[in-house]
């Protein structure tokens, strides 16, 4: 269609102002548009886990939930860290090698060794959500399990990468 065609080029389109998000001039095009990715898979991450309906702009949304992070030093861990703690997570877990865990605390997460941290932590209070970046040993994966509240937590699953054959 060649009407089609022409509009592929063209300088400005109409789009619903709360679709928009203002960058910085400072902040180049390409770090916008992966920060962009990135904060979007975690707020679609967060809002996976969530097993009741809530208002998903709701700055209260994760209030009085305890979360863990794996690999909490990653790119898309640190969003998750940043959103969770934004959005009012009583307590925010992460893994990551111990050169990382300062980092980690000042993001507000409190670091966790790598994948075999101690899980009795996790043995009187559950919680709410688990995110994983990789899928751990199926002995490690029912350790992740264990920790989660039965009645209310969720595990989330979540990559920024798509994998081709």
């Amino acid at each position: 269609n060649h009407q089609c065609s022409r509009r592929r080029n063209q300088r400005y389109a109409l789009v619903d102002a709360g679709f928009v998000v203002a960058v910085p001039k400072s902040v180049d095009a390409a770090e916008a548009a992966c920060m962009t990715r990135l904060y979007m898979t975690a707020f679609q991450s967060i809002q996976l886990g969530m097993n009741e309906p809530r208002d998903r702009y709701d700055l209260n949304l994760l209030n009085g939930v305890s979360i863990l992070v794996q690999n909490g030093n990653t790119d898309l861990g640190q969003a998750v860290i940043e959103l969770a703690t934004f959005l009012g997570a009583s307590q925010v877990f992460a893994t990551a090698s111990s050169e990382h865990h300062q980092f980690l605390r000042e993001l507000g997460a409190t670091p966790l060794g790598d994948q075999s941290f101690g899980w009795e932590l996790f043995i009187n209070e559950k919680l709410g959500l688990v995110f994983l970046q990789e899928m751990p040993s199926a002995e490690d994966f029912d350790s992740f399990i264990s920790i989660i509240d039965e009645s209310k937590g969720n595990l989330v699953f979540m990559r920024t990468t798509v994998e081709s054959d």
